[in-house]
């Protein structure tokens, strides 16, 4: 057996070119030719991308991790193990038994989706009796409201006569009650106008009081003001403060020292430059040891690959069978053939008793006008096109997914099947 045969198989087509140096990738027409191998599950991608140092390691890993299991597979079989053969075989049994399990669920899906639209037809017939019960007794009901209305409206007359005499009573009585009015507010705005005046005198004294304390204060600042103002005063910059503390300077003493620090500072920075190029180059070369070892295992894995696409050409694979006939799907099925049978009875049951419709009760049976017709044209015109629409949608991701499924089995891949 030929190693890292477990990687997928892609065709790449790449030049030999320096690492160091991008080659100009320029955009070239592709043409329409017939490939010698067959399509798998993946579309092929052979565009150039500059690899990084994060994809670098990831790939270097994946590969180490498959040299390892081809390894280790290499010993399984020297110690004796099965081969990989018996391992297909097993494989292709497993999938087609999935397979023909997924076409059962989907029929019974299907059939399913048949009885319980059966039975919403079956519930949406009994609603329509239930609704034409609940329509008479709502009449009946709107009836007896009526007659419980007229009485409420006359007993609401006869309290309207019962307020209306005792308003005429209280206006007589109004002359009394404001001649009172008068006199307390006579005496409310006689107290107000006391605390207003007491009020304002409190205020007076307050202001003339701030007045005074501001004056104060103006002649204290001025008396500060006319005292002489020294204007100049002569620093020597070569001697200390003299405040005695232990890391006293002077400021000529003070710049010498921050000078020697910035040229200390730039020295460091400088010797960290250095050695951080130094790096950077080592983890170059590194890098291009990676790069060179991962083409190598790329076209090794791309050989292993060809060899084994070839292998399968060579061996029959055998098409899924039939779907069993289920005995659930078979129950279903007669159970949707009764439930239309019941349908139509109950169909044929109310065309034999046509009931004749009350204009009056009724008025959803009178005749429609041109504009009424024209619009529940138009309505089941669009409601038929949505309808198509869903039809041809669904038909076509069903095949798509069966070839999906059928071409993943014939390749050996796992199948994967969306669900919308």
């Amino acid at each position: 057996m030929d190693t890292y045969s477990c990687a997928v198989t892609r065709q790449e087509k790449r030049e030999e070119t320096e690492l160091n140096q991008l080659p100009d990738y320029k955009f070239k027409a592709s043409r329409k030719t017939k490939s010698k191998l067959p399509l798998v599950f993946y579309k092929p991608d052979n565009i150039p991308v500059k690899l990084n140092a994060a994809a670098l390691y990831r790939e270097e890993a994946l590969y180490q991790r498959k040299a390892e299991k081809e390894l280790h597979r290499i010993e399984e079989l020297l110690q004796g193990h099965k081969g990989f053969s018996e391992f297909i075989e097993r494989q292709k049994k497993i999938q087609e038994k999935e397979l023909e399990e997924k076409l059962a669920k989907t029929e019974h899906q299907i059939l399913l989706g048949k009885l319980s639209l059966e039975e919403a037809i079956m519930q949406y017939q009994n609603l329509i009796k239930e609704n034409s019960k609940k329509a008479s007794q709502k009449k009946e009901m709107i009836a007896k409201l009526k007659n419980e209305y007229m009485k409420q409206c006359l007993k609401e007359k006869k309290k309207r006569k019962k307020i209306i005499d005792q308003v005429t009573e209280g206006h007589k009585n109004v002359k009394t009650v404001q001649a009172k009015l008068r006199k307390t507010k006579q005496q409310l705005a006689q107290e107000v106008a006391q605390e207003i005046k007491q009020l304002h005198e409190k205020r007076l004294e307050t202001v003339n009081e701030d007045n005074k304390r501001k004056r104060e204060r103006i002649h204290e600042l001025r008396s500060i003001e006319s005292l002489p103002v020294i204007k100049y005063q002569f620093i020597d910059f070569t001697k200390d403060a003299g405040h005695g503390l232990i890391g006293e300077m002077s400021l000529v003493e003070l710049q010498e020292r921050l000078l020697l620090l910035k040229q200390q500072q730039k020295r460091d920075e400088e010797e960290k430059r250095d050695q951080i190029i130094r790096e950077k180059q080592a983890k170059m070369n590194k890098l291009l040891e990676k790069a060179e070892q991962i083409a190598m295992c790329r076209e090794a894995c791309g050989r292993a690959a060809a060899l084994k696409i070839e292998e399968k050409k060579r061996l029959e694979f055998h098409t899924p069978k039939a779907v069993s006939q289920d005995e659930r799907n078979l129950q279903l099925k007669k159970k949707i053939q009764e439930m239309m049978a019941q349908r139509r009875q109950q169909v044929d049951s109310l065309k034999a008793r046509p009931q004749k419709a009350k204009p009056e009760l009724e008025p959803w049976l009178r005749p429609k006008t041109p504009f009424e017709e024209r619009h529940w044209k138009i309505l089941e015109e669009s409601r038929e096109k949505v309808y198509k629409k869903l039809q041809r949608n669904t038909a076509t991701r069903a095949a798509e997914q069966r070839e999906e499924y059928y071409v993943s089995a014939l390749s050996g891949a796992q199948p994967c099947i969306l669900r919308s």
